[in-house]
């Protein structure tokens, strides 16, 4: 009987790490989703506008050196 609880034990402590990992990783909810999305858009929208603000700067510079 000792042995089989050791057994046990052992198996519970194996299986717990995985437990574990899935608690950290929550699914997101739909509204997390949506709100992942939306960062994303932004982030590219602000990628395109410090593009476009590097661009103008340097077209600026380009002209004061004329």
């Amino acid at each position: 009987q000792r042995a089989a609880k050791v057994l046990d034990d052992e198996e519970s402590i194996r299986e717990q790490p995985a437990l574990k990992k899935r608690e950290e990783e929550p699914v997101p909810s739909p509204e997390v989703a949506e709100l992942q999305r939306q960062v994303r858009k932004l982030e590219k929208k602000l990628k395109r506008s410090s593009q476009a603000t590097e661009e103008a700067e340097s077209r600026a510079e380009l002209a004061e050196k004329k």
